[in-house]
């Protein structure tokens, strides 16, 4: 899969995700030297400057991986996010496109960045939904935070954002191996918003990366060391009880089960929903 990020934020995301072999990250910011994998947006003053003035990216598109999808990321509150309209046309003409849109912490905006995360966050949820993109993502920086607990300063992003492309790099290796065991759930046509999540195997406590409303499916991931796989007889039924006390009337919910090598039992789930989730976490009667 292609990794483009557009802005700082996305740019900082993308950049996450090099370390993983299955991906090809590109960036496209103000300020950034040509390069095979670099783009430079021409500065300028405003949000609609950006739109207006976005550069023509064909040639730069062309030179890109030869993968049926990208996953483009970016944060709705900076200037150069004008452009991602733009961006994202062009984008589509060649390639599937899934959207991980992050949401910066609305109380600390300024007026402008404040209308201009609305904007963004609006306007792509409704092209997700109509089916222009495949999917978006939702996460939240506050809420991301909690699930990492206390993040020092020095190297916040970088812990958050690390966080990030490894839980949704695991959920893509999970998709795409066979699993030991899983339930099938297919989406409907027009649940196409998402987030990710952590659940404590233990516990049982869920922590989302966004206050995500009307959720209709959920589907956990189930990472299990191969020796528990093999030795705990009662894992089994501990892992349907857990699943089906996440059901509910409303929400459907499916898991899939993963051997893995690593050295602690982990899991990540999807939740998705029909609905646009209005600003800043409200949402819209469907």
């Amino acid at each position: 899969m292609n990794i483009v990020g557009l802005g700082q934020a996305g740019c900082a995301v993308a950049d996450s995700f090099s370390k993983y072999p299955q991906y090809n990250t590109y960036r496209l910011d103000s300020g950034l030297k040509r390069t095979a994998t670099t783009c430079p947006i021409p500065k300028n003053d405003s949000h609609e400057a950006y739109d207006k003035n976005s550069p023509r990216l064909k040639t730069f598109i062309s030179e890109m991986n030869d993968s049926k999808e990208v996953l483009f990321i970016m944060a709705g509150s900076g200037a150069v996010t004008g452009a991602s309209l733009r961006v994202l046309q062009e984008l589509n003409e060649r390639f599937a496109i899934h959207v991980l849109y992050i949401k910066p912490d609305s109380s600390l905006l300024n007026g402008l960045g404040y209308l201009q995360d609305r904007l963004c966050y609006r306007v792509l949820q409704e092209y997700a939904r109509s089916g222009v993109f495949e999917s978006i993502c939702l996460v939240s920086n506050p809420h991301m935070e909690e699930v990492m607990g206390e993040v020092p300063v020095i190297g916040y992003y970088d812990q958050l954002n690390d966080l990030l492309s490894s839980v949704l790099h695991m959920i893509n290796v999970f998709k795409h191996t066979e699993s030991v065991i899983e339930t099938s759930g297919e989406l409907a046509e027009h649940v196409r918003i998402y987030t990710i999540g952590t659940l404590d195997i233990e516990s049982g406590e869920q922590k989302l990366f966004f206050p995500l409303n009307k959720i209709s499916d959920k589907c956990y991931y189930y990472g299990i060391k191969k020796e528990d796989l093999e030795n705990d007889g009662k894992l089994f039924r501990r892992i349907k009880d857990q699943v089906r006390g996440f059901s509910a009337e409303e929400t459907s919910v499916s898991y899939s089960i993963h051997s893995t090598t690593y050295g602690e039992n982990f899991v990540y789930f999807a939740a998705y929903s029909p609905a646009i989730q209005i600003f800043p976490e409200k949402v819209l009667d469907i």
